[in-house]
Parts: structure tokens; sequence; C-alpha cells
């Protein structure tokens, strides 16, 4: 046989052994994504880990969401990536609902997984928890979005699913403007008991916010005085404003309460309005106690006139802190002996709630 016929033999034996090796996993995803061309893939509730063909000796495996993943093809395919898909695709259709704004259908869906993945972190998880949440206030139920929010925060930073919807979070700080610590008397209990129901599931670790939230919540409606927290010198944004303004929300007498807005104010020279709002509801708050203490009429009036600028501010694009300012100063105008300004005052109160779309607290959290 000549070198030429040799040649030839070898080029075929070559690419008899190249298609005969075994082939690379691909990865189907939806929404238009490129597929993944995988060595190996991995599967749990978590999502599916991905190891991509040609990468790097030791590179870390992609943790891909499942509602991403619309098939794997290839071999060996492990069995528990069959055994996910079906709540793939439940949960890629939730999402598109969400997005779609569809919220009554994609609830169901998700509630229905709340359980499996409530203590679970990664992808998949934060979309189920962001999902219930986005889904619950869309029906004006903030209580009942507390619960998965306080299961996201223990994700530790989990990126939203829904970035092509508007933010939940305020970047700077990581808090929720939706869910104001001054919150009318009707929605406090189950705000608080959402709060202490984190506090005490012991299977993860309870976000420090969950506790700064429920002493603010405590300190707004507190008929004495609280002891005020000191915020750690490490803590971050979201604590150390919950701290600051806990500690104008209690304070006990005008002096300590300037002392208390001087301290907010040099931390957050420009705070985003949400922050502005709170600010002046715990202005508010210690002024309210001091003149429900004296039980004088003018110094009652003057304290709910603290209160109604809050809503005057303009800076609650969420409604509940005005609705908490309106129920307080009509609070403080009971007490001063004026019914009539109390009453238009409570009803002030429910048209503000009424337009953001607050539902009624009827128990606890719904999720």
């Amino acid at each position: 046989m000549n070198a030429r016929v040799l040649g030839a033999f070898a080029a075929f034996l070559a690419v008899s052994t190249a298609c005969a090796a075994p082939a690379d996993l691909v990865v189907e995803m939806r929404g238009g994504v490129a597929s993944i061309v995988a060595a190996s893939v991995s599967a749990s509730q978590r999502g599916l880990e991905v190891r991509r063909a040609g990468a790097a000796a030791g590179a870390p495996a992609e943790l891909v969401a499942w509602d991403l993943v619309r098939g794997v093809s290839g071999s060996p395919v492990p069995s528990e990536v069959d055994a996910n898909l079906a709540v793939a695709e439940s949960l890629w259709r939730a999402r598109i609902r969400i997005e779609r704004g569809d919220h009554e259908l994609a609830e169901p869906v998700l509630r229905a997984r709340w359980e499996q993945f409530r203590a679970l972190d990664g992808p998949t998880a934060a979309l189920v928890k962001e999902g219930l949440m986005r889904c619950a206030l869309a029906r004006g139920d903030l209580a009942g979005a507390l619960e998965p929010w306080f299961a996201l925060l223990a994700d530790r930073g989990a990126a939203s699913r829904f970035p092509s919807l508007a933010p939940l979070a305020d970047a700077d700080t990581g808090l929720m403007p939706a869910f104001s610590p001054f919150a009318p008397a009707s929605l406090r209990e189950p705000m608080l008991a959402a709060c202490r129901a984190a506090a005490s599931d012991a299977s993860r670790g309870v976000p420090p916010v969950v506790a700064g939230l429920e002493r603010l919540l405590v300190a707004s409606h507190a008929d004495a005085a609280p002891a005020a927290s000191e915020p750690a010198k490490d803590a971050d944004a979201a604590l150390r404003a919950l701290a600051l303004l806990e500690a104008i929300a209690a304070a006990p007498d005008a002096r300590t309460r300037e002392r208390a807005v001087g301290d907010f104010d040099r931390a957050f020279a420009e705070p985003p309005p949400f922050l502005g709002c709170w600010r002046l509801a715990a202005i508010g708050a210690s002024s309210a106690r001091a003149a429900r203490a004296s039980g004088d009429a003018a110094v009652l009036e003057r304290a709910a006139i603290d209160m109604l600028a809050v809503p005057a501010s303009r800076l609650d694009r969420h409604g509940l802190a005005d609705a908490y300012a309106l129920e307080e100063a009509a609070r403080l105008m009971r007490a001063a002996g004026d019914a009539r300004t109390a009453a238009r005052l409570e009803a002030a109160r429910d048209e503000r709630m009424r337009r953001a779309g607050i539902a009624p607290a009827d128990g606890g959290p719904s999720t």
C-alpha cells in the first residue's frame, strides 16, 4: 500500500474515531437564549449544574435556573433532569405571566412550589420567592409579601429574576419602599406577625433587616418611648437607616428627637424619596407620643400637623406611610376633642389606601 493510500486510510480512521466518541450534551434554553454545549450536567432542585465543553480544568460549574431550561439532549443525560423538567416548564410559565402582568394566573403555580423552594437558595428558588412577592404586591397584600421577601433576603444578594420589570428594592439600601414600617393599625399586626414568624424559623439564618423592621413597627405605635437600638459600626445601609429612624421614632422628647434627626441627616444627606418620607413619619411618631402624654389639645393639634407633613410631602409612592400618618393625625384630633376633623382624616386614609391598591388586612401572611 503506497503512502497516499495509507494517508487516506489514516484520515478515515481519525474521522471514524471522532464520530464514535461520546457526544457533548446540549442544554436547550428558553427565550431565544443560545443552547449550551456541556461536557456534563448535574440536576437538583436548585437548578441544572452545567460544566461547559472546553472549559478550563477546575472551572466552577454554572447553575442554570430550571425555568430557563427547555431540555437536555445527548448522552448520558442524568435521570434527575427529566424529573425536574415538568417543574421547569411550570416555573417558566409563571415567570412569563408575571412579566406580562398576569399575576392572578402565576400565583397558584408559584404557591404550589413554595414549600419546595422556600428554604433553598439559587436562581430557581429566587424566582419562586420574588414571583410570590410580586404577586402579593400586585393584589395589595403587603403583609403577605413579607414572608417571601424575608426568604429572599436570606439568600444574601440574589439577583432579581425579573430584570425587565421595575425593581422592588432600593438600589442603595436594599430596602423595599413598598414595605413601610410606618403602617396603619390594620396592617401593623400582620406585618409584625410576619417578622416574628421569620425570626422564629430556625431552618435559616434570620436577616438582620427583619429585626430592624420589627423594632420600627413597634416604635411607630408605642405609647411609651421604647429603648432604641444602636446601629453596629459595620452595619450596612439598610440596618443603619432602620436604626437611625428607630432612634427618631423612639425619642422621648423634642431635644432627643432633634439630635436623632441630625444623626439621620448626616448619614443620609440626600436620602431617596421613600427614606425621606419615613424620616417625616418617624418625627411624627415621636411628636405624637409626646402630645398624647401631655393631653393638651393645642399640643395634640400641633402633633397632628407634624403627622400631616408626610402626605403633604408627596414622597410616598406606595401609600402605606401616608395612610399611617392620616390615621395617626385622626387619632390625635380625636384626642383633642375634634371628632369631625378626625372623621375626615380617617376618610382620607381610606381613600389613600384605595388609590394605592392596599388591601385591608385579614390575617397573617398569605404565602
